[in-house]
């Protein structure tokens, strides 16, 4: 299967911009990403009030999306982070 590439694009919250680029490399969930096997690149992008996470991946969408969403690191890294971000 040919790898796919999904993204995510958020408006974050004014100051969010700066709060996440101190967070964002203490909290990052990495090791949790890299044990999801399907998934073979995440690049973060931010800039202009705007978060993007480029996710390239190799599989079935939903399989990985709950992969993703099952994880107890990658929850708690967006429980962190969700108040920097519009609703």
């Amino acid at each position: 299967m040919a790898i796919r590439t999904v993204v995510f694009l958020s408006q974050l919250k004014p100051g969010g911009e700066q709060q996440l680029t101190h967070v964002l490399p203490i909290e990052f969930p990495s090791e949790a990403l890299s044990k999801i096997e399907a998934i073979k690149r995440v690049t973060i992008c931010q800039g202009s009030g705007l978060f993007a996470a480029v996710v390239e991946y190799d599989g079935d969408f939903e399989k990985v999306f709950a992969e993703y969403i099952s994880s107890s690191s990658i929850q708690a890294f967006h429980f962190k982070i969700h108040s920097l971000f519009e609703a």
